[in-house]
């Protein structure tokens, strides 16, 4: 991502140091492993179960066939396995159509709300989107085996969201998902920086600045619970950026701790949603029930993981800043703060990719 001049630097980094205190305490004794915040598959109806299997089947054949290839892929077949396997109208439809008899009967309960959301938005929308991108690239103009291997990437992701969500999906490899494996902040940089977020009829870019250079996670679960969190953050600021772009941007604060801040453009008449939404309190975006256009649950998601790797609850977690959002400006942040992990020198390296 291109830097902006070193004046507009500083005062980038202090915009960003302000958003909120840099010193928060981290009250949990053990590490948060990213679970505790999922559902069995027995929460949905036999209708839904089948169309879950049918979508994580899908999404994980991809990723195990990148693997397969290992160093030597082979870009036309993963092409055209990605747009039969995962842009298909067919499968769009199969995707969307997750929960619809659940809730059908009436299931409200929170946790399967939250949990139907991140399975249908975020990660598998990406996918789609991708998907559905490659079909129509110019094989004389595109990079046709950049944006393969980024949608290859995209596939990885909600599979592993999925194994997160539904704890019965996938034993073997969520126990996989569950062992200590050392994820870097390079993962999640190389994945976001450059990437394209397809949401309606628009196509987003992706662009990231990090100044930390450490571990972030240390298994799987962990990851994807973070995942979690940047889907519903950068999808919401797709949808309402007014340039086409959403920056990234992550550092270190104090008592080993990362912030995340994820920003876009906003029009005035958003502003204006948003300030009378909330009566000027963002922090109400974070506890359910404010939408527009939307499910209004999946902050309240974000505020659940947040709470739970610093050990505090959920309302602290709000008033205390741990994750919140502010409007400057034309500018929308939201951010949230994660704990470093630090490596015994025996850990294993996870090569996931994050």
């Amino acid at each position: 991502m291109t830097a902006p001049p070193p004046a507009e630097q500083s005062d980038l980094a202090q915009l960003y140091q302000d958003l909120a205190p840099t010193s928060l305490p981290l009250t949990r004794l053990d590490r948060y492993d990213g679970g505790g915040f999922g559902v069995s598959l027995s929460a949905f109806t036999p209708e839904d179960v089948s169309l879950i299997i049918q979508v994580y089947s899908a999404v994980k054949k991809m990723y195990d066939l990148w693997l397969y290839m290992s160093d030597a892929p082979n870009y036309d077949l993963l092409k055209t396995q990605m747009i039969a396997q995962c842009g298909s109208d067919h499968f769009i439809a199969t995707a969307q159509s997750i929960g619809a008899a659940t809730y059908a009967l009436g299931k409200t309960d929170p946790t399967l709300r939250k949990v139907i959301h991140d399975i249908r938005g975020g990660a598998l929308a990406v996918l789609t989107g991708y998907a559905t991108m490659i079909k129509r690239l110019d094989p004389e103009v595109d990079d046709i085996p950049e944006y393969v291997r980024d949608a290859i990437l995209m596939a990885r992701d909600p599979a592993k969201l999925m194994r997160n969500v539904i704890v019965d999906l996938d034993p073997v490899v969520r126990e996989a998902d569950e062992n200590v494996k050392v994820h870097f902040i390079d993962d999640f940089v190389d994945k976001w920086d450059g990437a394209l977020f397809r949401i309606a009829d628009k196509t987003v870019r992706i662009g990231v600045n990090c100044s930390f250079d450490g571990s972030v996670t240390n298994r799987c679960l962990e990851t994807s619970a973070i995942d979690r969190i940047l889907y519903n953050y950068i999808s919401n600021a797709a949808r309402f950026t007014t340039d086409q772009t959403v920056t990234m941007t992550i550092f270190p604060i104090e008592n080993f701790v990362v912030r995340w801040v994820v920003e876009n453009s906003v029009t005035s008449d958003q502003q204006n949603w948003l300030n009378q939404a909330t009566g000027g309190d963002l922090t109400k975006l974070f506890q359910g029930g404010l939408t527009r256009g939307g499910h209004g649950i999946g902050l309240s998601s974000c505020t659940d993981f947040v709470a739970a790797s610093f050990g505090v609850t959920p309302t602290s977690a709000l008033e205390q800043h741990y994750l919140g959002a502010k409007l400057l400006g034309e500018r929308y942040y939201t951010w949230f703060h994660w704990p470093v992990y630090q490596p015994a020198s025996t850990d294993p390296i996870c090569e996931c990719g994050a």
